[in-house]
């Protein structure tokens, strides 16, 4: 009897840990995401900050080429420890350049030059088009069914996007530092596409793929740095400053780079798509949002702030979940 006993409790034991370990790993995802919520939004504030002639001395062409060569390393080596054992298809080489080419010179450079001519407050609430962007290029690449919410999405994202444009934060703005955060919007939204056709063909682990085409864009940044005669750019984070310390190699280095790459895999793969979408889309807006008024000083204009609720609107349609089409069931045959 007292076997019996003793074999009920450790199966039962057994089973509360098998319930338990799933909630346990949804609990531990949900706050990685929010962290690394906290690293992009405040990746526009990073920027803002090693901009600044009294601090870091940063340019934009040195912010890349400083961000790409030091970043390198670690997408190499999520690519090496993570890679298949078949090696990558040859047919799958041209979107690995397309991805290549759309984080590199397309999002991470581009967002540089866009971050040090316009406000981080406009960064970070330009970033709610991606969503809606995301499920227009979709239906246009990947057939997919285009809700009509979706296509309001966009129309509001553009109008506030449009009215934001006309405002000026407390740090300043410029019409052309919002339009290349545009083209970095529609950059990134282009990998979320890429990577889904990615997917259709074959199953890579998705370090692997995120290190591989970071690695590859980073390459890109580099050479055209070196290119340009930039190189000294690349050690001139390691001059002692509290700036660099903290926003670079903590922000963008580690946070961005290591921590919030690994995060959003983990999350993805435990919490799925839609949860990782919303949280990372508003977390990174708050985050930016708070990050721009308390650290940088910046504040919006009564126009800017009608924007700003216009873009949070476009969001929330971008990023809300869809129901599913109810399937009509086909007539049995007599």
């Amino acid at each position: 009897m007292i076997a019996n006993v003793r074999r009920r409790a450790t199966s039962s034991r057994r089973s509360m840990t098998r319930e338990s370990s799933p909630q346990a790993a949804r609990i531990s995802a949900f706050a990685a995401l929010i962290a690394a919520s906290v690293f992009w939004g405040l990746n526009a504030v990073a920027s803002k900050l090693l901009f600044r002639s009294d601090t870091a001395h940063f340019d934009a062409v040195g912010l890349v080429v400083a961000r790409s060569a030091w970043s390198l390393p670690f997408f190499a080596a999520m690519a090496f420890f993570n890679r298949p054992r078949g090696g990558v298809q040859r047919r799958d080489w041209p979107l690995f350049a397309l991805l290549a080419l759309f984080i590199g010179p397309g999002t991470i450079g581009i967002f540089a030059f866009g971050a040090h001519e316009t406000s981080a407050a406009h960064v970070v609430l330009i970033f709610a088009l991606i969503p809606p962007f995301t499920a227009v290029m979709s239906a246009v690449v990947l057939r997919e069914r285009l809700a009509r919410i979706r296509l309001v999405a966009l129309a509001l994202g553009i109008a506030g996007t449009t009215l934001l444009t006309t405002t000026r934060s407390g740090s300043g703005s410029s019409l052309h530092g919002d339009a290349c955060i545009l083209v970095m919007v529609i950059c990134f939204s282009a990998i979320s596409v890429v990577l889904r056709v990615l997917g259709r063909e074959k199953s890579y682990d998705p370090l692997f793929v995120a290190g591989l085409y970071c690695s590859l864009g980073m390459s890109l940044l580099l050479i055209a740095g070196l290119a340009l005669g930039r190189g000294a750019a690349i050690v001139q984070p390691l001059v002692p400053n509290a700036t660099v310390i903290v926003w670079f190699f903590g922000i963008m280095i580690g946070g961005l780079t290591l921590f919030a790459q690994t995060a959003q895999t983990f999350s993805l793969r435990t919490l799925g798509a839609t949860l990782v979408s919303i949280v990372a889309a508003y977390g990174s807006l708050i985050f930016g949002l708070i990050g721009a008024y308390f650290v940088l000083g910046e504040s919006l204009t009564p126009t800017g702030i009608l924007a700003a609720l216009i873009l949070a609107s476009a969001l929330f349609l971008g990023v809300v979940p869809l129901p599913e089409p109810k399937r009509v069931a086909s007539p049995v045959s007599s």
